[in-house]
């Protein structure tokens, strides 16, 4: 068994990986990173977790570590919607071959570096599947370093503003930005998505019906 495995799936269809979800995220960005999230009995969601849209959960062996939400940029999405005054230098994408990377994060309780390293190569894993032009997220400095650490370039939509405080009394800064597929090269990038070469990788939301793959 791989010890790395990696599944995307979508809540309609596998409600119960979901509801694994939904607590990992209250986990993660509630209780670690004290946002001021929605929670219902434990489990964070909002009003992009539809039926249909597409998450990605990292599993090492066999224990959940880390997940993201993917929505295409067509439809409405959470920087757009929620954070429209980040967008100051470029204009949010709203293009099928866009898609939004949110609640992106691994457990610091039980994840490591390594971890967050696999989480970003799935990520890069889906993209070049689907052949998506460019990934749009909201993030903090720290994880665009982390990114550029990777042999990874992005763009941002504007500079970092504060837009709130954490339960912890900690500004929380943000920036919007992509990264754009077609920039991605150099042997850091392709040392991230070698990652995935060990990794048991399962697409269950592909247009070709379930699918176990390797990577």
């Amino acid at each position: 068994m791989p010890t790395y495995s990696g599944v995307f799936f979508r809540p309609s269809s596998d409600p119960a990986r979901f509801d694994a979800v939904a607590r990992l995220r209250k986990t993660i960005f509630v209780d670690q990173r004290g946002w001021d999230l929605r929670t219902v009995d434990g489990r964070e969601s909002d009003q992009f977790d539809l039926p249909d849209t597409v998450h990605a959960t990292l599993a090492r062996r066999g224990a959940l570590v880390g997940s993201f939400r993917v929505r295409s940029t067509s439809e409405p999405y959470l920087a757009d919607s929620v954070f429209p005054g980040l967008a100051t230098d470029r204009p949010y994408p709203r293009d099928a071959d866009c898609v939004e990377i949110s609640r992106f994060g691994v457990d610091r309780d039980t994840a490591g570096h390594e971890d967050a390293v696999r989480l970003y190569a799935l990520m890069f894993w889906y993209a070049r599947r689907r052949q998506v032009r460019a990934l749009v997220a909201l993030c903090d400095p720290t994880y665009e370093r982390f990114l550029r650490a990777l042999g990874v370039r992005t763009l941002r939509y504007g500079p970092p503003q504060t837009v709130d405080l954490d339960a912890f009394g900690r500004p929380i800064e943000v920036m919007a930005g992509e990264i754009p597929m077609a920039t991605q090269s150099g042997p850091r990038f392709q040392k991230l998505l070698a990652t995935c070469d060990d990794m048991e990788i399962s697409d269950e939301t592909s247009v070709f019906g379930r699918r176990r793959l390797s990577a």
